[in-house]
Protein backbone atom coordinates (compact mmCIF):
# COMPACT_ATOMS: atom_id res chain seq x y z
CA UNK A 1 0.00 0.00 0.00
CA UNK A 2 1.48 3.34 -0.85
CA UNK A 3 0.30 6.65 1.02
CA UNK A 4 0.96 9.85 -0.49
CA UNK A 5 1.69 12.47 2.27
CA UNK A 6 1.65 15.35 -0.58
CA UNK A 7 4.10 16.90 -1.96
CA UNK A 8 6.58 20.25 -1.23
CA UNK A 9 7.38 23.18 -3.55
CA UNK A 10 10.55 24.82 -3.25
CA UNK A 11 9.60 28.68 -2.70
CA UNK A 12 11.62 29.52 -5.87
CA UNK A 13 8.65 27.57 -7.84
CA UNK A 14 5.52 27.99 -6.39
CA UNK A 15 4.75 30.86 -8.64
CA UNK A 16 5.30 27.96 -11.88
CA UNK A 17 1.77 26.02 -12.81
CA UNK A 18 2.21 22.64 -11.91
CA UNK A 19 0.48 19.28 -12.86
CA UNK A 20 1.84 16.06 -10.78
CA UNK A 21 0.57 12.18 -10.97
CA UNK A 22 1.77 8.88 -9.56
CA UNK A 23 1.36 6.63 -12.57
CA UNK A 24 1.32 2.95 -10.76
CA UNK A 25 3.13 0.61 -13.32
CA UNK A 26 1.92 -2.97 -13.32
CA UNK A 27 3.51 -5.80 -13.29
CA UNK A 28 2.68 -6.26 -16.91
CA UNK A 29 3.15 -2.58 -17.98
CA UNK A 30 -0.53 -1.57 -17.45
CA UNK A 31 -0.02 2.20 -16.56
CA UNK A 32 -2.80 3.57 -13.70
CA UNK A 33 -2.54 7.20 -12.57
CA UNK A 34 -2.96 6.57 -8.60
CA UNK A 35 -2.44 10.25 -7.75
CA UNK A 36 -2.71 13.82 -9.03
CA UNK A 37 -2.97 17.02 -8.26
CA UNK A 38 -2.33 20.41 -10.02
CA UNK A 39 -2.00 24.36 -8.99
CA UNK A 40 -1.95 27.01 -10.98
CA UNK A 41 -1.03 30.66 -11.15
CA UNK A 42 -3.13 31.63 -8.52
CA UNK A 43 -2.13 28.72 -6.38
CA UNK A 44 -5.63 27.23 -6.99
CA UNK A 45 -4.91 23.57 -5.74
CA UNK A 46 -6.73 20.68 -7.59
CA UNK A 47 -6.62 17.16 -6.19
CA UNK A 48 -5.89 15.79 -3.05
CA UNK A 49 -2.63 15.74 -1.04
CA UNK A 50 -3.22 12.60 1.27
CA UNK A 51 -3.95 9.31 -1.09
CA UNK A 52 -3.42 5.88 -0.32
CA UNK A 53 -3.70 3.15 -3.44
CA UNK A 54 -2.51 -0.72 -3.62
CA UNK A 55 -0.05 -1.60 -5.95
CA UNK A 56 0.68 -5.20 -7.06
CA UNK A 57 4.07 -6.37 -6.84
CA UNK A 58 5.50 -8.89 -8.73
CA UNK A 59 7.87 -12.05 -7.81
CA UNK A 60 10.52 -10.69 -6.64
CA UNK A 61 8.99 -7.91 -4.66
CA UNK A 62 9.52 -4.94 -7.19
CA UNK A 63 6.90 -2.44 -8.30
CA UNK A 64 7.19 0.96 -10.81
CA UNK A 65 5.62 4.60 -10.13
CA UNK A 66 6.21 6.65 -13.04
CA UNK A 67 6.10 10.64 -11.84
CA UNK A 68 4.56 12.95 -14.59
CA UNK A 69 5.63 16.32 -14.28
CA UNK A 70 4.24 19.04 -16.38
CA UNK A 71 2.41 22.21 -16.96
CA UNK A 72 -1.15 21.84 -16.57
CA UNK A 73 -2.19 24.68 -19.32
CA UNK A 74 -0.11 22.35 -21.90
CA UNK A 75 -3.53 21.66 -24.46
CA UNK A 76 -3.72 18.20 -24.44
CA UNK A 77 -6.52 16.01 -25.87
CA UNK A 78 -7.26 12.52 -24.15
CA UNK A 79 -5.04 10.41 -26.97
CA UNK A 80 -2.51 12.82 -26.34
CA UNK A 81 -2.80 12.42 -22.33
CA UNK A 82 -2.40 8.57 -23.14
CA UNK A 83 0.43 9.27 -25.74
CA UNK A 84 2.31 11.08 -22.65
CA UNK A 85 1.22 8.16 -20.26
CA UNK A 86 2.68 5.96 -22.29
CA UNK A 87 5.89 7.78 -23.30
CA UNK A 88 6.78 8.00 -19.80
CA UNK A 89 6.80 4.14 -19.47
CA UNK A 90 9.84 4.34 -22.13
CA UNK A 91 11.49 7.34 -20.39
CA UNK A 92 13.71 6.19 -17.66
CA UNK A 93 14.58 9.55 -16.03
CA UNK A 94 10.27 9.27 -15.04
CA UNK A 95 10.60 5.93 -13.58
CA UNK A 96 11.17 5.00 -10.11
CA UNK A 97 11.84 1.19 -9.55
CA UNK A 98 10.87 0.31 -5.95
CA UNK A 99 12.38 -2.98 -4.69
CA UNK A 100 15.00 -3.53 -6.92
CA UNK A 101 17.70 -0.56 -6.89
CA UNK A 102 16.09 0.71 -3.57
CA UNK A 103 15.21 -2.81 -1.05
CA UNK A 104 11.38 -2.22 -1.38
CA UNK A 105 10.89 -1.68 2.62
CA UNK A 106 7.96 -0.26 4.96
CA UNK A 107 8.83 3.39 5.46
CA UNK A 108 8.86 6.90 4.40
CA UNK A 109 10.35 7.52 0.90
CA UNK A 110 10.90 11.26 -0.34
CA UNK A 111 10.75 11.99 -4.55
CA UNK A 112 13.16 14.79 -5.23
CA UNK A 113 11.70 16.72 -8.33
CA UNK A 114 13.90 17.70 -11.07
CA UNK A 115 13.32 20.71 -13.16
CA UNK A 116 15.67 19.64 -15.80
CA UNK A 117 17.27 16.25 -16.78
CA UNK A 118 21.25 17.30 -15.85
CA UNK A 119 19.84 18.16 -12.26
CA UNK A 120 21.62 16.62 -9.67
CA UNK A 121 20.48 14.33 -7.17
CA UNK A 122 20.11 15.74 -3.63
CA UNK A 123 23.23 15.08 -1.18
CA UNK A 124 20.75 12.69 0.86
CA UNK A 125 23.26 12.50 3.87
CA UNK A 126 23.05 16.54 4.29
CA UNK A 127 19.39 16.49 4.77
CA UNK A 128 17.77 16.36 7.91
CA UNK A 129 14.11 15.23 8.10
CA UNK A 130 11.78 16.65 10.39
CA UNK A 131 9.32 15.27 12.31
CA UNK A 132 6.24 13.57 10.16
CA UNK A 133 3.20 12.46 12.15
CA UNK A 134 0.86 9.88 10.01
CA UNK A 135 -2.01 12.34 10.50
CA UNK A 136 0.37 14.96 8.20
CA UNK A 137 -0.33 16.27 5.03
CA UNK A 138 2.62 18.10 3.18
CA UNK A 139 1.68 20.88 1.26
CA UNK A 140 3.41 22.56 -1.95
CA UNK A 141 3.72 26.08 0.64
CA UNK A 142 4.11 24.76 3.82
CA UNK A 143 7.12 24.83 5.38
CA UNK A 144 8.41 21.48 4.50
CA UNK A 145 9.80 18.70 6.34
CA UNK A 146 13.46 18.50 4.58
CA UNK A 147 16.13 20.76 5.78
CA UNK A 148 19.69 21.61 4.19
CA UNK A 149 22.54 22.23 5.58
CA UNK A 150 22.39 25.04 8.06
CA UNK A 151 18.68 24.05 8.56
CA UNK A 152 17.30 25.87 5.60
CA UNK A 153 14.77 24.06 3.69
CA UNK A 154 16.02 22.20 0.69
CA UNK A 155 15.91 23.60 -2.69
CA UNK A 156 14.15 21.32 -4.42
CA UNK A 157 10.27 19.97 -5.18
CA UNK A 158 9.99 16.73 -3.56
CA UNK A 159 6.81 14.24 -2.87
CA UNK A 160 6.46 12.08 0.14
CA UNK A 161 5.30 8.42 0.53
CA UNK A 162 4.66 6.24 2.84
CA UNK A 163 5.04 2.18 1.69
CA UNK A 164 2.82 -0.47 4.00
CA UNK A 165 2.96 -4.40 2.92
CA UNK A 166 -0.74 -5.17 2.31
CA UNK A 167 -2.80 -7.95 0.93
CA UNK A 168 -2.41 -11.67 0.86
CA UNK A 169 1.05 -14.03 0.20
CA UNK A 170 0.08 -16.99 -2.45
CA UNK A 171 2.82 -18.42 -0.60
CA UNK A 172 1.65 -20.72 2.58
CA UNK A 173 3.74 -21.21 5.59
CA UNK A 174 1.40 -23.44 7.50
CA UNK A 175 1.93 -27.41 5.71
CA UNK A 176 -2.14 -28.14 7.00
CA UNK A 177 -3.47 -30.76 5.05
CA UNK A 178 -6.92 -29.00 2.62
CA UNK A 179 -10.43 -29.39 4.02
CA UNK A 180 -11.96 -32.27 2.31
CA UNK A 181 -15.45 -31.53 3.54
CA UNK A 182 -18.08 -31.85 1.19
Amino acid sequence: MVTTYGFWRAPNNRSIPLSLSLIAVYPRKTPFIAWSVSLTHARLMRGTLRSRFIVPVDAQNHFDLAVDKHDPQELTTPASDFDRVRGLLDDPSSMLNFGSAIGLRRGIYFIALRDQNVQDAPEWTRIHVTELRSTDRIAPDSDGILLGPGGNPVDFDYIVLKIDPYGVSFERDDKAPADRRD
